[in-house]
C-alpha cells in the first residue's frame, strides 16, 4: 500500500494534492483548509477544536490526543501515540503501522529558514503562532531518521525539490529524495 504524508512545510504549496489517487493521505493540523486527506492529526487542544468547529470529522477520519478524542465525538485517539512527536511524525507512524510500505513525504521540509522566514504554509493563521525552532528541526530530523532505519521492509520518498543538507546526508537504503516532478511522473 502507498502513502502520502502531508506536512506543511512551504516545498508543497505550488504542489496539486489532489493528484494523490492511488494510495492514502495522511495530513497534518491545518491540510485541511485546502485539502481533505483520508487520514488527519493534530496533538495540540487548539487545532482539535478548530476541527470540531469545522466538523472535520464527517469529512475524514480525524487523530487526536486521548484527551480531545474524550472531549469531541467522531475523533479517535492517535494509534501508538508517544508524546515527544509532533503531528506529522504521528502521521508517518500511523501510515506504516496501518501496512503501507511505500511512504512518500510531501511538505516535510525539516528545516527553519531564518527569523521572520516561512517555516509552515500556514504560519500567521488561527493556531499557528508560535514558529518551530531550528533544535526540534534538528530533533525531527533525528527521529525520522531513526524511525526509517528501523523500518527496513519499507521505502520512504521525501518529496523536495531542494532538500536542505541535513536531509541529504541521511544514508539509509530504504530512504529516496526525488523531487516534485519525479513524484508527478510516478503517479
Amino acid at each position: 500500500m502507498i502513502a502520502y504524508c502531508i506536512g506543511n512545510g512551504p516545498s508543497r504549496k505550488n504542489f496539486d494534492l489532489s493528484k494523490l489517487k492511488n494510495g492514502y493521505t495522511y495530513g497534518c493540523n491545518a491540510l485541511y483548509r485546502d485539502f481533505i486527506p483520508n487520514f488527519l492529526f493534530c496533538i495540540d487542544g487548539e487545532m482539535a477544536e478548530e476541527w470540531n468547529n469545522a466538523g472535520i470529522q464527517n469529512k475524514c477520519k480525524v487523530f487526536c490526543t486521548r484527551n480531545d478524542a474524550i472531549k469531541y465525538p467522531g475523533f479517535n485517539t492517535i494509534p501508538n501515540y508517544k508524546k515527544s512527536n509532533l503531528g506529522g511524525h504521528q502521521a508517518i507512524m500511523t501510515a506504516y503501522y496501518h501496512g503501507c510500505r511505500k511512504i512518500y513525504l510531501i511538505g516535510f521540509d525539516f528545516a527553519e529558514f531564518g527569523e521572520n522566514k516561512l517555516n509552515n504554509i500556514y504560519q500567521g493563521t488561527q493556531n499557528y503562532g508560535v514558529r518551530i525552532t531550528k533544535e526540534e528541526f534538528i530533533k525531527s530530523i533525528e527521529w525520522f531518521k531513526n524511525f526509517v532505519e528501523e523500518k527496513t521492509d519499507a521505502e520512504f520518498y521525501v518529496v523536495n525539490n531542494n532538500p536542505i543538507d541535513k536531509v541529504k546526508k541521511i544514508h539509509v537504503k530504504n530512504l529516496n529524495i526525488i523531487t516534485y516532478k519525479e513524484l508527478e511522473n510516478g503517479l
